[in-house]
Protein backbone atom coordinates (compact mmCIF):
# COMPACT_ATOMS: atom_id res chain seq x y z
CA UNK A 1 0.00 0.00 0.00
CA UNK A 2 2.83 1.89 1.11
CA UNK A 3 4.47 1.71 -2.67
CA UNK A 4 1.04 1.95 -4.72
CA UNK A 5 0.73 5.88 -2.77
CA UNK A 6 4.17 6.51 -4.25
CA UNK A 7 3.14 4.86 -7.65
CA UNK A 8 -0.19 7.00 -7.79
CA UNK A 9 1.25 10.02 -6.61
CA UNK A 10 4.08 10.02 -9.39
CA UNK A 11 2.11 9.08 -12.31
CA UNK A 12 -0.65 11.53 -11.51
CA UNK A 13 2.56 14.26 -11.43
CA UNK A 14 3.05 12.95 -15.08
CA UNK A 15 -0.32 13.10 -16.33
CA UNK A 16 0.05 17.19 -14.94
CA UNK A 17 2.99 17.16 -17.01
CA UNK A 18 1.69 15.63 -20.05
CA UNK A 19 -1.57 17.74 -20.18
CA UNK A 20 0.46 20.71 -21.03
CA UNK A 21 0.90 19.09 -24.76
CA UNK A 22 -2.53 16.49 -24.89
CA UNK A 23 -5.88 16.60 -24.27
CA UNK A 24 -7.43 14.85 -21.19
CA UNK A 25 -9.35 12.95 -23.10
CA UNK A 26 -6.64 11.14 -25.23
CA UNK A 27 -4.36 11.01 -21.98
CA UNK A 28 -6.89 8.73 -20.86
CA UNK A 29 -6.85 6.51 -23.92
CA UNK A 30 -3.35 6.78 -24.12
CA UNK A 31 -1.88 5.89 -20.56
CA UNK A 32 -4.70 2.89 -20.64
CA UNK A 33 -3.26 1.59 -23.79
CA UNK A 34 0.14 1.60 -22.84
CA UNK A 35 -0.74 0.20 -19.22
CA UNK A 36 -2.30 -2.90 -21.10
CA UNK A 37 1.10 -4.83 -21.18
CA UNK A 38 1.87 -4.83 -17.40
CA UNK A 39 -1.80 -6.83 -17.41
CA UNK A 40 -1.60 -9.37 -19.92
CA UNK A 41 0.17 -12.10 -17.76
CA UNK A 42 -3.86 -11.59 -16.20
CA UNK A 43 -5.43 -12.67 -19.77
CA UNK A 44 -2.83 -15.77 -20.04
CA UNK A 45 -3.58 -16.70 -16.76
CA UNK A 46 -7.26 -16.48 -16.71
CA UNK A 47 -8.15 -17.13 -20.77
CA UNK A 48 -11.50 -16.40 -21.51
CA UNK A 49 -13.61 -17.97 -18.65
CA UNK A 50 -13.71 -14.51 -17.02
CA UNK A 51 -15.87 -13.46 -19.82
CA UNK A 52 -18.73 -15.79 -18.76
CA UNK A 53 -21.40 -13.35 -17.46
CA UNK A 54 -25.49 -12.42 -17.61
CA UNK A 55 -24.94 -8.49 -16.57
CA UNK A 56 -23.08 -7.41 -19.52
CA UNK A 57 -25.57 -4.44 -19.76
CA UNK A 58 -23.93 -3.50 -15.86
CA UNK A 59 -20.88 -4.41 -16.62
CA UNK A 60 -20.89 -1.43 -19.98
CA UNK A 61 -22.58 0.57 -17.33
CA UNK A 62 -20.02 0.55 -14.60
CA UNK A 63 -17.15 0.79 -17.46
CA UNK A 64 -18.81 3.99 -18.76
CA UNK A 65 -18.89 5.43 -15.49
CA UNK A 66 -15.02 4.91 -15.16
CA UNK A 67 -14.28 6.30 -18.06
CA UNK A 68 -16.36 9.36 -17.05
CA UNK A 69 -14.66 9.49 -13.92
CA UNK A 70 -11.39 8.95 -14.69
CA UNK A 71 -11.47 11.75 -17.55
CA UNK A 72 -13.14 14.19 -14.93
CA UNK A 73 -10.02 13.13 -12.56
CA UNK A 74 -7.31 13.46 -15.04
CA UNK A 75 -8.40 17.28 -15.91
CA UNK A 76 -8.89 18.26 -12.45
CA UNK A 77 -5.09 17.34 -11.68
CA UNK A 78 -4.33 18.81 -14.52
CA UNK A 79 -5.99 22.70 -13.77
CA UNK A 80 -6.04 22.15 -9.54
CA UNK A 81 -2.98 22.14 -7.33
CA UNK A 82 -2.03 18.23 -6.62
CA UNK A 83 -2.73 18.66 -3.29
CA UNK A 84 -6.12 20.01 -3.04
CA UNK A 85 -7.03 17.28 -5.66
CA UNK A 86 -5.71 14.56 -4.16
CA UNK A 87 -7.32 15.60 -0.51
CA UNK A 88 -11.38 15.87 -2.57
CA UNK A 89 -10.50 12.32 -4.49
CA UNK A 90 -10.41 10.57 -1.20
CA UNK A 91 -14.35 11.51 -1.01
CA UNK A 92 -15.27 8.36 -2.38
CA UNK A 93 -16.16 6.39 0.41
CA UNK A 94 -18.34 9.27 1.51
CA UNK A 95 -20.39 9.05 -1.67
CA UNK A 96 -20.44 5.16 -1.34
CA UNK A 97 -22.10 5.28 2.00
CA UNK A 98 -25.15 7.61 0.78
CA UNK A 99 -25.47 5.96 -2.51
CA UNK A 100 -25.84 2.46 -0.45
CA UNK A 101 -28.40 3.70 1.64
CA UNK A 102 -30.75 5.25 -1.69
CA UNK A 103 -29.41 2.67 -3.72
CA UNK A 104 -28.78 -0.72 -2.41
CA UNK A 105 -31.01 0.01 0.83
CA UNK A 106 -28.57 -0.51 3.44
CA UNK A 107 -28.69 0.19 7.15
CA UNK A 108 -26.09 2.71 8.02
CA UNK A 109 -25.61 3.14 12.05
CA UNK A 110 -24.64 6.54 13.49
CA UNK A 111 -20.57 5.73 13.74
CA UNK A 112 -21.02 5.43 9.19
CA UNK A 113 -23.49 8.96 9.71
CA UNK A 114 -21.13 10.57 12.01
CA UNK A 115 -17.79 9.75 9.14
CA UNK A 116 -19.90 11.33 6.19
CA UNK A 117 -20.53 14.26 8.18
CA UNK A 118 -16.59 14.44 8.97
CA UNK A 119 -15.85 14.00 5.18
CA UNK A 120 -18.19 16.75 3.90
CA UNK A 121 -17.33 18.96 6.79
CA UNK A 122 -13.70 18.26 5.23
CA UNK A 123 -14.61 18.99 1.65
CA UNK A 124 -15.91 22.52 3.07
CA UNK A 125 -13.04 23.18 4.25
CA UNK A 126 -10.69 22.49 1.31
CA UNK A 127 -13.60 24.00 -1.02
CA UNK A 128 -14.72 27.27 1.21
CA UNK A 129 -18.13 28.13 -0.87
CA UNK A 130 -18.75 31.72 -0.98
CA UNK A 131 -15.36 32.56 0.49
CA UNK A 132 -13.67 31.76 -2.14
CA UNK A 133 -14.42 31.40 -5.82
CA UNK A 134 -15.40 27.91 -7.00
CA UNK A 135 -13.38 26.77 -9.99
CA UNK A 136 -13.70 24.09 -12.18
CA UNK A 137 -10.67 21.91 -11.26
CA UNK A 138 -12.58 21.04 -7.73
CA UNK A 139 -15.74 20.47 -9.11
CA UNK A 140 -14.34 17.97 -11.40
CA UNK A 141 -12.33 16.26 -8.42
CA UNK A 142 -15.15 16.36 -6.56
CA UNK A 143 -17.36 15.05 -9.07
CA UNK A 144 -14.49 11.97 -10.08
CA UNK A 145 -15.25 11.03 -6.69
CA UNK A 146 -18.93 10.54 -6.77
CA UNK A 147 -18.38 8.99 -9.83
CA UNK A 148 -16.04 6.68 -7.54
CA UNK A 149 -18.87 6.04 -5.45
CA UNK A 150 -20.94 5.02 -8.26
CA UNK A 151 -18.50 2.19 -9.40
CA UNK A 152 -18.34 0.91 -6.24
CA UNK A 153 -22.01 0.53 -5.51
CA UNK A 154 -22.55 -1.00 -9.05
CA UNK A 155 -19.55 -3.12 -7.71
CA UNK A 156 -21.34 -4.21 -5.05
CA UNK A 157 -24.52 -5.22 -7.11
CA UNK A 158 -22.23 -7.49 -9.80
CA UNK A 159 -20.31 -8.92 -7.11
CA UNK A 160 -23.40 -10.93 -6.20
CA UNK A 161 -23.89 -12.86 -9.78
CA UNK A 162 -19.96 -12.47 -10.91
CA UNK A 163 -16.43 -12.98 -9.67
CA UNK A 164 -14.16 -9.90 -8.59
CA UNK A 165 -11.95 -11.55 -12.02
CA UNK A 166 -15.11 -11.30 -14.37
CA UNK A 167 -15.63 -8.07 -12.81
CA UNK A 168 -12.21 -6.48 -13.37
CA UNK A 169 -12.01 -8.33 -17.08
CA UNK A 170 -14.81 -6.58 -18.35
CA UNK A 171 -13.53 -3.11 -16.78
CA UNK A 172 -10.39 -3.75 -18.34
CA UNK A 173 -11.96 -4.93 -22.39
CA UNK A 174 -14.55 -1.95 -22.81
CA UNK A 175 -12.54 0.59 -21.47
CA UNK A 176 -10.29 1.21 -24.00
CA UNK A 177 -12.22 1.04 -26.64
CA UNK A 178 -15.16 3.28 -24.81
CA UNK A 179 -12.02 6.00 -24.24
CA UNK A 180 -10.79 5.80 -27.38
CA UNK A 181 -13.71 6.73 -29.25
CA UNK A 182 -13.87 10.52 -27.16
CA UNK A 183 -10.16 11.10 -27.89
CA UNK A 184 -10.73 10.68 -31.45
CA UNK A 185 -12.51 13.58 -31.20
CA UNK A 186 -9.37 15.85 -30.19
CA UNK A 187 -6.35 13.11 -31.38
CA UNK A 188 -3.00 15.12 -32.07
CA UNK A 189 -0.18 12.31 -32.01
CA UNK A 190 1.76 13.17 -29.11
CA UNK A 191 5.47 14.15 -29.45
CA UNK A 192 8.40 11.79 -28.41
CA UNK A 193 8.97 13.18 -25.26
CA UNK A 194 5.15 12.97 -24.66
CA UNK A 195 4.93 9.18 -25.37
CA UNK A 196 7.35 8.63 -23.26
CA UNK A 197 5.45 10.82 -20.11
CA UNK A 198 2.44 8.40 -21.16
CA UNK A 199 4.43 4.82 -21.20
CA UNK A 200 5.62 6.05 -17.67
CA UNK A 201 2.22 7.53 -16.40
CA UNK A 202 0.22 4.01 -18.06
CA UNK A 203 2.73 1.81 -16.68
CA UNK A 204 3.47 2.95 -13.23
CA UNK A 205 -0.29 4.14 -12.63
CA UNK A 206 -1.18 0.29 -13.35
CA UNK A 207 1.39 -1.26 -11.41
CA UNK A 208 0.24 0.63 -9.00
CA UNK A 209 -3.38 -0.22 -9.12
CA UNK A 210 -2.24 -4.00 -9.22
CA UNK A 211 -0.32 -3.32 -5.96
CA UNK A 212 -3.72 -1.80 -4.57
CA UNK A 213 -6.01 -4.64 -5.41
CA UNK A 214 -3.32 -6.97 -3.59
CA UNK A 215 -2.55 -5.02 -0.57
CA UNK A 216 -6.53 -5.15 -0.01
CA UNK A 217 -6.50 -8.71 -0.27
CA UNK A 218 -3.79 -8.79 2.51
CA UNK A 219 -5.04 -6.81 4.69
CA UNK A 220 -8.44 -5.07 5.59
CA UNK A 221 -9.68 -2.20 4.31
CA UNK A 222 -9.72 -0.36 7.54
CA UNK A 223 -6.03 -0.96 8.32
CA UNK A 224 -4.75 -0.10 5.11
CA UNK A 225 -7.05 3.51 5.05
CA UNK A 226 -5.05 5.08 6.78
CA UNK A 227 -2.27 4.81 4.61
CA UNK A 228 -4.15 7.11 1.78
CA UNK A 229 -2.74 9.54 3.90
CA UNK A 230 1.16 9.39 2.02
CA UNK A 231 -0.52 10.11 -1.59
CA UNK A 232 -1.42 13.33 -0.36
CA UNK A 233 2.38 13.85 0.86
CA UNK A 234 3.83 12.84 -2.42
CA UNK A 235 1.36 14.39 -4.15
CA UNK A 236 2.29 17.96 -2.32
CA UNK A 237 5.78 17.36 -2.61
CA UNK A 238 5.56 16.72 -5.65
CA UNK A 239 3.47 19.82 -6.69
CA UNK A 240 6.16 21.26 -4.90
CA UNK A 241 9.24 20.50 -6.27
CA UNK A 242 7.96 20.40 -10.56
CA UNK A 243 4.71 22.75 -9.94
CA UNK A 244 5.59 25.62 -7.56
CA UNK A 245 2.56 24.53 -5.93
CA UNK A 246 2.49 24.87 -1.85
CA UNK A 247 -0.47 23.33 -0.56
CA UNK A 248 -2.66 25.42 1.91
CA UNK A 249 -3.56 24.22 5.47
CA UNK A 250 -6.86 24.12 4.29
CA UNK A 251 -6.38 21.35 2.04
CA UNK A 252 -4.13 19.17 4.70
CA UNK A 253 -6.69 19.91 7.53
CA UNK A 254 -9.68 18.72 5.05
CA UNK A 255 -7.61 15.90 3.62
CA UNK A 256 -6.93 14.40 6.89
CA UNK A 257 -10.69 15.13 7.65
CA UNK A 258 -11.87 12.80 4.39
CA UNK A 259 -8.92 10.50 4.74
CA UNK A 260 -10.25 10.35 8.41
CA UNK A 261 -14.08 9.58 7.48
CA UNK A 262 -12.90 7.05 5.07
CA UNK A 263 -10.92 5.13 7.82
CA UNK A 264 -13.97 5.26 10.22
CA UNK A 265 -16.29 4.31 7.03
CA UNK A 266 -14.34 1.09 6.16
CA UNK A 267 -13.74 0.19 10.03
CA UNK A 268 -17.45 0.36 10.39
CA UNK A 269 -17.81 -2.20 7.32
CA UNK A 270 -15.14 -4.28 8.41
CA UNK A 271 -16.87 -4.87 11.61
CA UNK A 272 -20.25 -5.31 10.11
CA UNK A 273 -18.78 -8.25 7.79
CA UNK A 274 -17.46 -10.18 10.45
CA UNK A 275 -20.82 -9.75 13.00
CA UNK A 276 -22.61 -11.29 9.55
CA UNK A 277 -19.83 -14.09 9.20
CA UNK A 278 -19.86 -15.34 13.08
CA UNK A 279 -23.73 -14.83 12.69
CA UNK A 280 -23.97 -16.92 9.90
CA UNK A 281 -21.05 -19.62 11.67
CA UNK A 282 -23.11 -20.37 14.33
CA UNK A 283 -26.32 -20.57 12.56
CA UNK A 284 -24.29 -23.70 11.08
Amino acid sequence: MFLAMIGTAISQGMVRQVSAELHTFEIVFLTTLTGLPVLLPWFLRHGLEPFRTTRFSLHLMRTLIVVFQMTAWYHAIAITPLANASALGFSAPIFATVLAVIVLGERVGIARWFAVFLGVIGMLIILRPGLISTELGPVLAVTSALGRGVVIIITKMLSRTDSSVTILTYVMVLFIPLSLIQALLVWRWPSPEAFMWLVGTGIIGTTSALMLTQAIKEAETSVIMPLFFFQLIWMSLIGFAFFGEIPSVFAWIGGAMIIGSGTLIAYRETRTKRVLLSAVDKGK
